[in-house]
């Protein structure tokens, strides 16, 4: 474990990591445009009304026009590297944490952990622009994982390239 953030990224560049990028591995535009064609197509998603008959409508219209839009990849880009401390103790956590979405950062850290949401209290700290990227809680996810496996409180810090 490391006493500053400074040492810790500085073992941080002495290791030989491999990473498993696993179904993330092909993240190139041509793949994010076919995996949303494939999505699309299977109707993934939730609904949020349902009203009338499309088909019905589309089968009775005197002229259909059908369009597909695609749009570039935007990245989320927040100003500040994502953070977060965690510290699990038992079945018990807490969570300090700048994010925009505390209840998803209470739930992805409990999914990890195995235990009980309402057994893990979230602290939001300030936010430095999110910008949506704040949204996701898989830093927290990390942080959690690592705090239980070491039985130590964890500050994660990621960086935008951890070398």
């Amino acid at each position: 474990m490391a006493d500053s953030t400074w040492s810790a990224f500085s073992a941080r560049r002495q290791l030989q990591v491999q990473w498993d990028e696993g179904r993330y591995a092909d993240s190139s535009w041509s793949k994010f445009t076919a995996d949303a064609k494939e999505a699309a197509a299977k109707g993934v998603g939730d609904v949020t009304r349902n009203d009338g008959d499309a088909d019905q409508a589309l089968a009775s219209a005197a002229k259909v026009i059908e369009a597909n839009y695609y749009y570039s990849f935007l990245s989320h880009t927040n100003l500040e590297p994502q953070n977060c401390t965690v510290s699990v103790k038992g079945d018990r956590a807490e969570v300090w944490v700048p994010t925009q979405q505390p209840n998803g950062a209470q739930r992805m850290a409990a999914e990890v952990l195995g235990i009980p949401p309402e057994n893990v209290a979230v602290t939001i700290t300030r936010i430095g622009g999110g910008f949506g990227r704040r949204l996701s809680s898989d830093f927290v996810a990390e942080a959690a994982i690592i705090s239980q496996k070491v039985g130590a409180p964890v500050k994660l810090t990621w960086t935008a390239r951890m070398t």
